[in-house]
């Protein structure tokens, strides 16, 4: 049943969606997802944009829904929605977290391309709520069956929510344990560390002076995984480097650099997409929509070539590589002041697409080798 639900989620909320649609149209689209999950307006279960008075002020607060109990009148949890063609962004997130600690609730969803699950109860020592989970729309996934389960009306469980914050906090925690202890290893600190250990076993069977003169020929290199074709702890004799082109380690990635208009500056693959799209907003400002209709993601793959920055540092929070060129100087502005970052993630194939697009704008585009 739980996958069933699923899936029907995935078609209203993502599937059926074509093109742009307004906030107000996807609003009735969640309004029926919710119906979905068992939830239902007439019979008192949400409210849609009710309006609470901040004390004595003028402000007041309107969640796009309110899920409550309709025996009780107890709120439950806060669903802010945003259009789906737009990635969900930092500023989307602290406007959710602001409705959730006003109305004093740990939980918090937030609707668009994805779905992202957030939480502010005891556990979390953030500065906003916590994003837990995000969701894609994918049929027949666990992480939407378990959705689902968590948030039917008829299993909605408040025990089952705070265990789920729990497990998943635990894991986010696990996962930037992991990367800053990968990040060590990967260290040139600890190259020498995992060395002199070699060279102390060694030592037992021979003597220091063997010892030191075979690891005098090798090379001791710990790198992260995806960097090279031979991974973790490699071993590898610098003479069958040299003579060996069909080592894997010979294996060079491709080095074509990029030059634009002429201008003699040999740029790689992904500086050149960062510079081409710098140039091509001094000449032709966009607004962020535009750049991205232009700059399609699946022009890049799995990243996309232009994401907001906010969205970026909210995704990659927990890891050091955020995939985008996120430097100060780096940092692109959009026709309608929308901060905006360029994936770093390019090949010699992928790349062809945003050539393709330079030359139809009239850039001259040159590929050399080396």
């Amino acid at each position: 049943m739980s996958k069933e639900k699923w899936n029907e989620l995935c078609y209203h909320l993502s599937e059926k969606i074509n093109g742009d649609i307004s906030e107000k149209e996807f609003e009735a689209i969640v309004d029926k997802a919710l119906y979905v999950l068992g939830w239902r307006e007439f019979s008192g279960d949400f409210e849609i944009r009710p309006s609470f008075q901040l004390g004595s002020t003028k402000n007041s607060l309107k969640p796009d829904f309110l899920i409550k109990s309709n025996s009780t009148g107890q709120k439950l949890f806060v669903v802010e929605i945003k259009r789906p063609n737009l990635p969900l962004s930092a500023q989307n997130q602290i406007q959710l977290s602001t409705y959730m600690r006003q109305f004093k609730l740990p939980f918090g969803i937030l609707i668009g391309p994805q779905i992202q699950v957030f939480y502010d109860g005891h556990l979390n020592k953030q500065e906003n709520a916590a994003l837990i989970k995000t969701i894609d729309f994918k049929r027949d996934s666990s992480a939407g069956e378990q959705f689902v389960e968590l948030f039917s009306k008829e299993s909605f469980s408040a025990d089952a929510l705070h265990a789920f914050a729990a497990d998943s906090l635990n894991e986010i925690n696990q996962k930037q344990k992991v990367a800053e202890l990968t990040k060590r290893i990967v260290s040139p600190d600890f190259h020498q560390k995992v060395k002199d250990l070699v060279r102390q076993h060694l030592i037992q069977e021979s003597g220091e002076d063997v010892v030191d003169a075979a690891l005098e020929k090798v090379e001791i290199e710990i790198r992260k995984l995806g960097t090279l074709a031979i991974q973790n702890l490699n071993v590898i004799p610098q003479k069958e480097i040299k003579h060996s082109p069909n080592h894997l380690l010979s294996r060079e990635r491709d080095k074509t650099k990029m030059i634009i208009n002429g201008n003699g500056i040999r740029l790689p693959k992904n500086r050149f997409v960062l510079e081409f799209i710098r140039n091509f907003l001094a000449v032709k400002p966009k607004t962020f929509n535009q750049l991205k209709n232009i700059f399609r993601d699946d022009l890049q793959g799995s990243t996309g070539v232009i994401n907001e920055l906010g969205y970026v540092q909210q995704k990659y929070q927990h890891t050091d590589d955020k995939r985008h060129f996120t430097k100060e100087h780096e940092i692109l502005t959009s026709a309608d002041n929308i901060r905006f970052v360029v994936s770093t993630e390019w090949t010699i194939d992928n790349v062809q697409n945003i050539v393709k697009i330079a030359e139809k704008e009239g850039f001259k585009i040159d590929q050399v080798k080396g």
